[in-house]
């Protein structure tokens, strides 16, 4: 039982942590894409 409220917990960090990700990526596009294109990705 105790593994499992562990596993929910990661799980929901893992979650928060992915949706602060996206959340920052909609506020700094231009960031990123500059990022991006300095290492020579070229994202569509």
């Amino acid at each position: 039982m105790c593994q499992s409220k562990t596993k929910q917990k990661y799980e929901r960090e893992a979650t928060n942590m992915s949706f602060r990700f996206f959340d920052w990526l909609t506020h700094n596009k231009e960031v990123f894409a500059a990022y991006r294109g300095s290492l020579g990705f070229i994202w569509a």
